[in-house]
């Protein structure tokens, strides 16, 4: 996952993606304007990411 500030304060574009020896995979992306930690926090207890 990679997390990077946009332009216009307080937005975010997070990327989610994996890696194989040929190409890299763009798995989601999301643009947001919310608190980072919280949208996190979300995926996380609601499983939809997992920590590693």
């Amino acid at each position: 996952m990679a997390i990077g500030k946009r332009k216009k304060e307080g937005h975010y574009l997070i990327v989610v993606y994996g890696l194989s020896q040929e190409f890299v995979e763009v798995i989601t992306v999301i643009d947001t304007s919310k608190r980072l930690g919280k949208i996190i926090k979300n995926k996380v207890e609601s499983k939809r990411w997992v920590k590693l």
